[in-house]
């Protein structure tokens, strides 16, 4: 990005590539109070209860909240009467038959739902799919009254909910993976999974109650299908409350990544686009498929067909608690800092495939108790006062453990292949569209009446084998960090659309400001450099203005550590400085903070004076270092353009070289500015300095006078440069008076940064295999 971004409220330079349109909604970080000043409203209002401040309404964490209760109140309640196999119903082919309409529409919209939350939005996405589910659990109850009378309304039923589920799906799923940062994805997920699955937990209580003194196998009572669908019915209404995701604004002032202005063609394309840019996603479609095969052959097969009525619900309890469980684990060992999300995504993968031999195989010795045949008796039932009950329920809470785990891997490895809310919408899409399809033709298969025995198989031979096809997404394209230009790639937003707006400002806290380390996530400096004093500040991982230094200086040593930087989205993590904060056992309130843009082009650099120079911390005086450009990109994937040039004839190369410096850099120094160059370099050669490489049996010397050399974000902002009028009608112009433009050849690559200002490089964005 250009290092002369406008300020909030004003317009992008209309030549910037990247720069199509500013947000006229600016989050702004205030010194003073150390908070995020954010616009006015209800949705940005924070309170205080009993000492700890709440987030504002429309923060990713409130709004995740709400999103989990609506799941809460519509899917969880679902599962909750599906988790007793059949609906409720002792005859389970109603409703493997309603299910398998569902989940075929499920399948095919589903498919395509990102393309309707990018459309319509989440709170409409949401609020439309939880009334499916009201109405499917109204013509269940119609059936136990009316019986086949009402078969063609179940069927409609089940094919509407196929509907409602993908968009509430879809749209769920582009909530939880998207809102968050990256090293907050697992935690999110844990949240959400645990208040979802309190639903079915509560849902299950229901059952319980009305049917604690059924110790046969038999239909669940009126009431309880009454409550299930007055709860589905508030959780849709629940849903029109929340707010749009361009509405959100993070605690560090950040945007969530979308498109500005989608069409249906566009976001029926983005569709494509999104299988182009990460095609490998097409490996991790087995897991997807495979993510509620297994709901059927648990909930008809075993806890269905094996139990008395009560006791069903009661492992359906059960069931739901362990969801609840493996989920906060899950959740937090995903985002576990320790390890490099590269290393945690292996293991992962690992741990998943060792706990499917385990738990799997513990089923297999249960299924060799009884089969479809056997279940049909008339006194084929397990209640809980039951001997043989104890080894079974273990395996059910299993079961509904595991099924977490794989929820939770899957969704973590789609969060982490992009963070774009646009991408993510469509990884979700064809999650829930493919996890669906597998759901249909399991529905069908037990409602075909195939043996139990087989859809066992059918489900641990999917399971491992889906696990082992993920493997090369998981070992060569899940990385440590995804670059910003990358999550905006195939959206209209820009850096600065989604990067907080930061007022340029200096100023005290007061003596006894203290924070926790996690409660600062930005600050930021672009008019003449200053020392923040006793202000214990991180840098968000979005900025808008790239290339700079941070320098923090101990309050009571007055130690200076200097570290470049130039991805913020990588080296600027929170989590990456509260690692070196306890590596090197330092608290947050004892550090200043302050930024050193990178100087653009250069010609003389004034030397840093000494750190016992500097000014005492309070006087908040200009920071008398300068940052000395550097080429160190190891931490992104920025493009290195080199151009070389030979003199014009009839110049000398003293000649060359004086206009080159001082004449043609005043004519393009603000182009390369306007147009977001991260660095620009002139490369003087002369036929001396060549000599001194002439030796006898050394390689050729290259005979170029001269090269330009550039760090982009991105190609495009290179071949924008070369079709902008004032290039072609004005600096072209200014080349002819000492280029020769016939000898010209151009480079392209990537830095790979050994040894910098005398010391050794060991972190690298990249690896070359």
């Amino acid at each position: 990005m250009s290092l002369n971004t406008p300020a909030a409220g004003q317009s992008a330079p209309v030549n910037n590539p990247e720069a199509v349109a500013y947000r006229e909604r600016d989050a702004l970080y205030n010194y003073s109070t150390g908070v995020v000043d954010v616009p006015q409203g209800y949705k940005y209002r924070q309170y205080r209860i009993f000492g700890f401040t709440l987030p504002w309404y429309a923060s990713p964490k409130i709004q995740l909240g709400m999103v989990a209760f609506v799941c809460f109140l519509c899917p969880g309640m679902f599962n909750a009467l599906n988790g007793m196999g059949g609906g409720g119903l002792k005859d389970t082919k109603l409703v493997n038959d309603m299910n398998t309409a569902l989940y075929s529409t499920f399948a095919f919209v589903g498919f395509f739902g990102g393309t309707f939350v990018n459309r319509l939005g989440v709170k409409l996405t949401l609020a439309f799919g939880g009334i499916g589910y009201g109405i499917y659990t109204i013509s269940i109850l119609l059936h136990t009254h009316y019986g086949n009378d009402v078969r063609a309304f179940n069927i409609v039923a089940g094919v509407l909910l196929g509907v409602c589920a993908a968009m509430l799906w879809t749209a769920q799923g582009t909530i939880m993976i998207s809102y968050p940062h990256e090293h907050q994805k697992g935690h999110y997920f844990a949240w959400f999974w645990s208040i979802f699955n309190m639903g079915a937990v509560i849902g299950s209580l229901i059952p319980l109650g009305g049917n604690i003194n059924t110790e046969n196998n038999e239909d669940v009572s009126d009431g309880t299908y009454i409550g299930f669908i007055v709860l589905m019915f508030f959780g849709a209404a629940l849903a029109l409350i929340l707010c749009n995701a361009n509405d959100i604004i993070r605690r560090d002032g950040s945007y969530v990544i979308l498109m500005k202005n989608p069409t249906w063609q566009s976001e029926f394309y983005g569709l494509y686009e999104t299988i182009r840019y990460e095609p490998f996603v097409i490996f991790l479609f087995p897991m997807f498929f495979s993510s509620n095969w297994f709901y059927v052959y648990q909930q008809n097969v075993v806890n269905g067909a094996y139990f008395s009525t009560r006791t069903k619900a009661l492992n359906s309890l059960l069931y739901w608690l362990a969801q609840i469980a493996a989920a906060a684990i899950w959740g937090f060992l995903l985002d576990l800092e320790y390890l490099r999300r590269s290393v945690r995504a292996k293991i992962a993968l690992i741990v998943l495939f060792v706990m499917t031999f385990v738990v799997w195989g513990g089923g297999y010795v249960h299924q060799r108790t009884y089969t479809r045949e056997t279940a049909q008796a008339q006194d084929f039932d397990t209640d809980w006062r039951d001997d043989g009950y104890v080894g079974p329920m273990f395996l059910y809470i299993f079961y509904g453990f595991y099924d977490a785990a794989w929820q939770a891997t899957v969704y973590w490895f789609m969060g982490a292949l992009s963070n774009s809310g646009r991408r993510c919408a469509n990884y979700i899409g064809f999650y829930k569209g493919i996890q669906s399809a597998g759901a249909a033709i399991s529905n069908n298969l037990d409602a075909r009446k195939v043996s139990f025995e087989a859809q066992f198989i059918s489900n641990w031979v999917l399971l491992a084998a889906s696990l082992i096809i993920a493997s090369p997404v998981i070992f060569l394209k899940i990385r440590d960090h995804v670059g910003l230009e990358q999550d905006l790639e195939g959206t209209d937003e820009t850096m600065a659309d989604i990067a907080p707006h930061i007022v340029a400002n200096s100023g005290h806290a007061g003596d006894n400001f203290e924070m926790e380390l996690d409660e600062f996530d930005v600050i930021l400096c672009t008019s003449p450099l200053r020392i923040m004093p006793d202000v214990a500040s991180l840098l968000t991982p979005r900025l808008p203005i790239r290339s700079r230094c941070l320098a923090f200086r101990c309050a009571t040593t007055r130690e200076m550590m200097i570290f470049s930087a130039d991805d913020p989205a990588e080296l600027m993590d929170l989590w990456y400085w509260e690692k070196l904060f306890r590596k090197k056992k330092m608290k947050a309130s004892n550090f200043l903070l302050s930024l050193l843009p990178l100087t653009a082009a250069a010609t003389s650099i004034p030397q840093p004076r000494s750190v016992s120079a500097l000014e005492p911390a309070t006087s908040a005086e200009c920071c008398p270092f300068t940052y000395k450009p550097t080429c160190t990109k190891n931490l992104e994937r920025v493009y290195h353009i080199k151009l070389f040039y030979n003199r014009k004839q009839g110049i000398t190369p003293e000649q060359f070289s004086a206009y080159w410096a001082n004449n043609h850099t005043k004519t393009a120094g603000d182009f390369h500015l306007r147009f977001g160059v991260y660095k620009y370099s002139q490369y003087h050669s002369t036929p001396e300095l060549r000599d001194l490489l002439r030796v006898p049996g050394g390689a050729p010397v290259l005979e170029f006078d001269g090269a330009a050399e550039f760090w982009v974000p991105t190609m495009e902002t290179f071949q924008a440069m070369g079709s902008d009028p004032f290039y072609r009608d004005v600096i072209t112009t200014d080349e002819n008076n000492f280029i020769d433009h016939s000898s010209m050849r151009m480079i392209v690559g990537f830095d790979y940064i050994m040894v910098d200002n005398q010391n050794a490089v060991t972190e690298h964005g990249r690896t070359f295999q």
